[in-house]
């Protein structure tokens, strides 16, 4: 007969199990309550520090995050504002276009002028605009600091300078005008040599510009736009003459422009219409046309920059001829009579073109050989503002032209320099973002509790906590009856 252990059962009164039993259910049902797998330190040291750490990088890259939005919204606001300035230059462009029309009134150009000067005016007052106080587009937002992560390098500096109309145009060198040629049998020769090359120096580098004896203006203006990519500089040349009468009374001529010869025109000293017609007749042969003058004079003009021969083919003693400079204005020179056109008088002049050069960015020239049989005047030219155009001429809106397209040229660069910025802000963005849900999910796995896991545990423990109950009532009755056979 086996024997009956009383210290066996009485293993069942300990109450350590019971207790045990019941903080492994209170731990899990607490982990279940919470949906976390820490709740105080002692759960997990080790864990606990690393999840601080992660918090702290949530908690900073939500920040930059936020950081990067109001960087965002201040550039784009930024980006809408020069959007629209390079609207206002385009339209100010297309009233510029309508000025530099040689049929254009001067009732029409003033009328373009008013509206082109009220756009001006538009662009300072958006140039003048603000974000949150902060002025954006008039230079003084320069070194500012885009703080795009949560740490104390994570930044960079950025800039945008002044579009406002003082700041905006080129920078514009015009080169000499000379007077037409004296008189001859036959016009004489363009008198640039192949020593008048011209140098280019934009920052460092420097462009040289091969002139070859006899050039034209037309021809020099091509050679440096073929290096515009690499010079940023261009070229425009128009070549300028008057033609006139001295005589009070009317008088028949003929003349040749370039070798062809008009028909006959009747012309004065007061009535240069018909010779402004029999010039047009042929200008689509010469590449010259005409225009009368408030002066009664004949502005002729080859507005690609080539020479233009004058010959007088009559036998009228009265035309002159005299060169006019770049604005078609301005002469220069002496005017040169063009007497009796028979084959052994000097009848024949030359009128050489003037060359402008331009460019967005500062640079200098420097004319070699003889300056006056150069096309350019050695120096830096200084910024013609777009604040300073002038639409009173055809020839003044032509070169308003250069300037609105440098102005639009240096807002489109600004415009591309803000997208850069916002661009960049846009990837910040984006990697905060994946930050963020990457440290999420790391901080989840170690603090989520696992709720199969758990609800397992719970029911294992209360499973335990019940049964050790159970046993501990069956020791207890156990024990009394024991007692009870001994008493016996």
């Amino acid at each position: 007969m086996t024997a009956l252990s009383i210290n066996n059962l009485m293993n069942y009164k300990n109450p350590n199990l019971i207790k045990a039993a019941r903080l492994d259910a209170e731990t899990s049902m607490e982990r279940l309550s919470s949906g976390k797998k820490i709740n105080k330190a002692s759960d997990s040291p080790a864990d606990l520090q690393i999840l601080s750490r992660l918090q702290k990088g949530i908690t900073g890259y939500q920040r930059a995050e936020m950081n990067t939005n109001n960087h965002l919204s201040m550039l784009n606001t930024a980006d809408s504002a020069l959007k629209e300035i390079v609207n206002l230059l385009n339209r100010t462009r297309e009233l510029t276009v309508y000025a530099s029309q040689e049929s254009t009134t001067a009732t029409e150009r003033g009328s373009y002028a008013e509206e082109a000067n009220a756009l001006v005016k538009e662009v300072d007052r958006i140039a003048a605009a603000s974000f949150a106080g902060k002025k954006l587009l008039d230079g003084t937002f320069t070194g500012k600091t885009m703080n795009v992560g949560p740490s104390q390098s994570d930044f960079f500096s950025a800039s945008i300078n002044s579009v406002r109309s003082t700041n905006l145009g080129g920078y514009i060198s015009t080169g000499p005008t000379r007077a037409a040629t004296s008189p001859a049998n036959v016009a004489s020769a363009n008198d640039t040599s192949n020593a008048e090359d011209i140098v280019l120096t934009v920052g460092s580098s420097t462009t040289t510009i091969d002139v070859e004896a006899n050039d034209s203006a037309e021809i020099v203006a091509k050679k440096v736009n073929t290096l515009t990519d690499s010079t940023g500089i261009t070229a425009r040349a128009a070549t300028y003459a008057f033609l006139f009468s001295t005589n009070s009374s009317s008088a028949n001529y003929a003349i040749k422009i370039n070798d062809h010869s008009t028909a006959s025109f009747a012309i004065s000293s007061g009535d240069p219409s018909d010779a402004v017609a029999k010039i047009n007749s042929i200008s689509s042969t010469t590449g010259v046309t005409a225009e009368a003058t408030s002066a009664n004079y004949v502005l002729l003009l080859d507005p690609e920059g080539g020479d233009i021969t004058i010959e007088n083919t009559s036998s009228g003693t009265d035309l002159d001829v005299q060169a006019v400079k770049s604005d078609g204005i301005t002469t220069q020179g002496s005017p040169q009579s063009l007497a009796d056109g028979t084959a052994s008088n000097n009848d024949a002049t030359r009128v050489i073109g003037t060359l402008t050069l331009t460019s967005s960015s500062s640079f200098t020239v420097s004319q070699s050989g003889t300056p006056s049989q150069g096309y350019t005047t050695s120096g830096t030219p200084t910024l013609t503002a777009l604040d300073s155009i002038s639409l009173s001429t055809a020839s003044n809106a032509l070169s308003a032209i250069d300037i609105i397209d440098h102005s639009i040229h240096l807002v489109t660069s600004e415009r591309g320099t803000v997208s850069a910025y916002i661009n960049r802000l846009e990837h910040s963005n984006s990697f905060n973002r994946n930050m963020i849900e990457s440290h999420r999910i790391s901080k989840g796995v170690l603090e989520d509790a696992d709720y199969a896991l758990e609800t397992s545990n719970l029911a294992k423990a209360l499973i335990r906590e019940r049964a050790s109950v159970a046993l501990l009532a069956q020791a207890n009755a156990s024990v009394g009856l024991v007692m009870e056979l001994l008493g016996d």
